[in-house]
């Protein structure tokens, strides 16, 4: 982090697949975030915060079961806030904030189901209530 890195997250990034930590925030990483992260069934942190990515969040970063830590927030990524995030179980915090998203987050719905006394996310937030309508986001 901190390190002026330009470019891309890699696709090849799923070949690490014993990486724990994956803290790139304040760089100038831009394009989109890439799927594999999804294979990476070690990470336990993506702090990716503060670069120029685009796109929308993968549905696969789902399948990263015990990661604990997803902040994408101050980026440029659009769409919907994928419900796939409801799988992470372990996930105890969520930032999006200062990004393009949209949509709305249910309170009976999967994310708003890892919140407890059922799950241990502690720490969720979205730019809620305007472009993101979210019934369980911390202010």
């Amino acid at each position: 982090n901190y390190n002026k890195l330009t470019s891309t997250v890699p696709t090849e990034i799923g070949l690490f697949s014993s990486l724990v930590l994956l803290q790139l925030e304040k760089n100038y990483l831009s394009g989109p975030l890439p799927s594999e992260l999804g294979m990476l069934t070690s990470l336990r942190l993506v702090n990716i915060h503060s670069n120029l990515l685009t796109g929308k969040i993968p549905t696969d970063i789902g399948n990263s079961a015990i990661l604990e830590l997803f902040n994408p927030s101050n980026n440029f990524l659009s769409g919907t806030i994928p419900t796939e995030l409801g799988k992470l179980s372990s996930l105890t915090t969520l930032g999006l904030l200062l990004n393009d998203l949209t949509g709305r987050v249910p309170l009976d719905g999967p994310i708003c189901a890892l919140r407890p006394p059922t799950g241990r996310l502690t720490q969720f937030y979205t730019d809620s209530p305007f472009e993101v309508q979210c019934e369980c986001c911390d202010d």
